[in-house]
């Protein structure tokens, strides 16, 4: 019994060989978000210098701007990480949630993916806001 429960589990389980192009990927795209998290930053504090009285709205909303954009590449980032901890661990391609696989092609579109299908949808309608 404890080897069909062992076998069921790899079964499950994505191929090793496709976490190296997998973990490829992650680690290029965490270049890029990094090098746009300090893009972003500099050209914040670049934004500041002297503004005039009539431009302090305007501004704002390009901090405000500027702020949103950076808080998306900071969550992308943990994203890419979890993933890359996910590869160290040997779990690389399972759900996060109720551990199936995840399909391939979901990995391919999007390497830093946590969550099946099914578990995303749930998780998103759990935290969609209310519609009137």
């Amino acid at each position: 019994m404890q080897s069909r429960q062992t076998t069921l589990k790899e079964a499950r389980r994505p191929a090793p060989q496709s976490w190296d192009e997998s973990r490829l990927r992650l680690l290029a795209e965490r270049r890029e978000v990094i090098g746009a998290i300090a893009v972003n930053t500099l050209a914040s504090c670049d934004s500041s210098e002297n503004p005039q009285e009539s431009d302090c709205a305007s501004l704002d909303q390009i901090r405000d701007v500027e702020y949103s954009h950076r808080e998306a590449l900071s969550r992308r980032l943990h994203k890419l990480d979890d993933a890359l901890e996910r590869i160290a661990a040997g779990a690389y391609g399972l759900c996060a949630e109720c551990g199936a696989r995840i399909v391939d092609k979901r990995l391919a579109n999007d390497p830093a993916v946590s969550f099946c299908v099914g578990c995303q949808a749930a998780s998103e309608s759990r935290t969609s806001p209310l519609t009137l």
